[in-house]
């Protein structure tokens, strides 16, 4: 039996996909079709098995896709598709739950002025029972007015209601946003408590490249989970005007015990993390990790073995009290890395790297160890260690060793037992650069930069 919400809509070259997209490492997979084989019941009703390259494009995943009947345009009839996600729940998952969808968005494919779609997930209440839709409201536009005025683009806003009568695209009151460029979207609804034990759902679209386009998050505060809200329920492209509308890869997961407060995530893949060499141990080369503020106490050594950027809270400003930075070491503003008098905090051991915005210090206990550090073999190429606080190192603060290309800028190295920043045994390196850096309280007998057994 299909769900139950407002009908009508219109069409689009539309295809969606519930895409495989990683949550906090740790989640579980509760259910995924990639229409290979599988349709209906708790899979998806109303669909039909279509090979790749049909219509003119790829599947998301694999040898093919799934696609809706045709929609007949502005208020012309609608056609829709639906999952159970394997089955609805009544219990809410301790840490919440994460439902996925590509969309592929064609911009020029010839649709009607306000044809629309609608795509919800929705919750249960704790007898199993329908409680409450979290829709995705999706038009096509050519108009004069509203996001991306005068151009063909899909505005799209979220909100609890779906059809004609009852939801707009544009309503401005729902925070619209246009995307005006052809290609493969990422739709995320991700179901949580809002640490007052009420419902939120934040409900994300990405890009092809999996950069973060925009958030809406919609909560109501009767929504009381494990009182009136339970588990999923089920996932539902409704009221569909579009002409070609096609689904791939749909999925469901229960979410780990949270990081909170501070998820530190990959850019380029939107897979978050808990941990720092976690999200580096994740990454491919060429990936940029994005750390939040707050304090990341380590008690072992962070690893760079790849090609990567690593990214603080405060990338691109300036530390250096000489330039009346408003940057304040120890911050809340900061990202800080932290750890104990022995312990190097980060050892890089590729080249390509940039690290940028962060506070690293040591904090506690007896002994010494560089801050930041590189060995000597194998000989590498290319770091950037840029607007950085960099404090109370027990021996140097940053000394590099084996490098080509290494670029040491806009610092501030202050308190530093040994060299603030080195060059060291890089006799057969070039390239290497010390510049426009701060550098107070250095108890090293070198002063505050050091270059030895290198060429720079």
């Amino acid at each position: 039996m299909l769900p139950t919400l407002h009908s009508s809509i219109k069409w689009l070259f539309i295809v969606l996909t519930f895409a495989v997209f990683q949550p906090l490492n740790g989640q579980t997979l509760i259910y995924e079709n990639d229409f290979e084989i599988e349709v209906g019941a708790n899979n998806w009703n109303g669909v039909t098995l279509t090979p790749s390259g049909t219509d003119g494009f790829a599947s998301a995943n694999g040898a093919q896709h799934a696609k809706l009947p045709a929609g007949g345009g502005p208020m012309g009839t609608t056609s829709s598709a639906f999952s159970q996600l394997g089955g609805y729940s009544s219990v809410f998952p301790s840490f919440g739950y994460q439902v996925n969808l590509k969309l592929y968005l064609n911009v020029e494919g010839g649709w009607a002025n306000d044809t629309r779609v609608d795509y919800s997930c929705a919750s249960n209440n704790t007898l199993g029972a329908h409680r409450r839709d979290f829709i995705y409201n999706i038009g096509f536009y050519n108009d004069e007015t509203g996001p991306g005025a005068n151009i063909n683009r899909f505005v799209i806003s979220t909100s609890n209601s779906a059809g004609r009568s009852n939801s707009y695209p544009k309503n401005p009151a729902r925070n619209p946003i246009a995307i005006s460029t052809t290609g493969w979207y990422i739709f995320q609804q991700t179901f949580y408590d809002n640490g007052s034990g009420v419902l939120a759902v934040d409900l994300k679209i990405f890009d092809g490249a999996n950069s973060l386009i925009h958030t809406w998050t919609l909560s109501d505060a009767s929504d009381i989970i494990g009182s009136t809200v339970g588990g999923n329920r089920y996932a539902w492209v409704l009221n569909n005007e579009f002409s070609l509308l096609a689904i791939d890869k749909s999925n469901l997961y229960n979410l780990p015990a949270p990081c909170l407060p501070f998820i530190i995530t990959n850019e380029n893949t939107n897979q978050i993390y808990c941990n720092i060499q976690h999200a580096i141990n994740g990454a491919s080369d060429g990936d940029v990790i994005s750390v939040p503020a707050g304090v990341y106490t380590q008690t072992t050594t962070i690893n760079i073995n790849k090609p990567i950027t690593l990214i603080g809270a405060q990338e691109d400003v300036d530390p250096r009290p000489y330039v009346f930075s408003g940057r304040i070491p120890g911050d809340p503003t900061e990202t800080i890395i932290e750890g104990p008098a022995n312990t190097i905090l980060v050892n890089i051991t590729s080249g390509g790297v940039v690290i940028n915005g962060f506070h690293f210090r040591q904090v506690a206990g007896a002994g010494n160890a560089d801050l930041i550090t590189s060995p000597s073999t194998p000989v590498k190429t290319g770091l950037e260690l840029k607007y950085n606080i960099i404090s109370g190192a027990t021996d140097e603060g940053a000394q590099i060793r084996g490098f080509n290309n290494a670029t040491l800028q806009y610092n501030y190295v202050l308190n530093s037992v040994g060299d603030g920043l080195n060059f060291a045994d890089n006799a057969a390196s070039e390239n290497l650069k010390i510049l426009d850096n701060e550098i107070v309280n250095s108890a090293s007998e070198h002063g505050g930069i050091f270059i030895y057994s290198s060429e720079c």
